[in-house]
């Protein structure tokens, strides 16, 4: 079952300059994506940034309006549904942040921090002890104890933070998570620790991951399928051991040389793409763009 189908979509910034700060030109942060997640499925968005990865997932939670293209989440088109009648999408597809020192307000507490959470669902857990049972209850299953809710955010170390984050997002009882770069910013260890945490998150709340990052270490180890994104455009997709084994576009094998060869590689020129072809291999789901 397909949880989330992207079809053509686009979105272009104006650039100013000249007289009178007319527009010249347009950033194509997003150039006609083609994207479908399926229901349980680890997927993730990679490429350099600026490629246009977190626009993409700002169109997905409706927190920017695409230029063209169509959203259909669950079995439902909510490209041009109003604000009022997105609370159910909204409540379904929530996102974790990079940095977990910005994304929690210092002067809340985690009881607040967690309530927050519920300004969308103001029916299933009517009361303060209903709520600060569910806060508990995913605190605990993140592997932090239940009974800091009276504590601060600065009171936590970076990773600690992360969790309480993913708890955070989890509140709702989503169905798609998108994590930008959610693992990006904390060291090895504390990385594989949350990697793991989030495949048994998974499997007990029966989520599926839209991860965003332009390090190919990581989401090698938790992605089930891999989208290169390059300026604007989905260049390549395929499983993740085919990326990594036989990858077919020159930018692909750029972020690869760059990833696990610690080779930064000098780009001679743009990397050229022709957008009107696609070019199937191996006779499964895995396309490149044609250059």
């Amino acid at each position: 079952m397909m949880l989330l189908e992207l079809k053509n979509i686009k979105k272009y910034f104006p650039i100013k300059g000249g007289f009178f700060g007319m527009t010249g030109d347009h950033v194509k942060a997003v150039d006609g994506i083609d994207l479908a997640v399926r229901s349980g499925e680890n997927i993730s968005l990679v490429g350099e940034s600026g490629c246009g990865k977190t626009t993409l997932a700002r169109i997905i939670l409706k927190l920017m309006r695409a230029d063209a293209g169509s959203i259909v989440f669950d079995g439902q088109d909510i490209t041009h549904l109003p604000n009022r009648r997105l609370v159910q999408s909204r409540k379904n597809m929530q996102m974790v942040f990079q940095d977990p020192y910005s994304s929690l307000d210092p002067r809340f507490t985690i009881r607040r921090v967690m309530r927050e959470a519920l300004t969308l669902e103001k029916e299933q857990y009517r009361s303060e002890g209903e709520r600060q049972e569910r806060a508990r209850q995913l605190l605990e299953s993140v592997q932090l104890n239940g009974d800091i809710l009276n504590r601060y955010p600065h009171e936590f170390s970076g990773g600690e933070r992360q969790r309480i984050a993913i708890a955070r997002a989890l509140m709702l009882n989503p169905k798609l998570l998108i994590l930008d770069e959610a693992v990006s910013s904390l060291d090895v260890i504390i990385q594989q620790q949350l990697i793991d945490l989030l495949a048994d998150l998974q499997e007990k709340f029966n989520l599926t991951y839209l991860f965003i990052s332009h390090n190919l270490k990581i989401v090698k180890k938790i992605s089930q399928r891999i989208a290169v994104m390059y300026r604007g455009k989905i260049v390549e997709m395929a499983p993740s051991d085919e990326i990594f084994g036989n990858p077919l576009h020159p930018y692909t094998k750029e972020l690869l040389s760059a990833a696990i060869d610690y080779k930064a590689v000098k780009r001679e020129g743009e990397i050229k793409m022709d957008s009107a072809a696609q070019l199937l291999d191996h006779g499964n789901n895995h396309f490149v763009m044609e250059h």
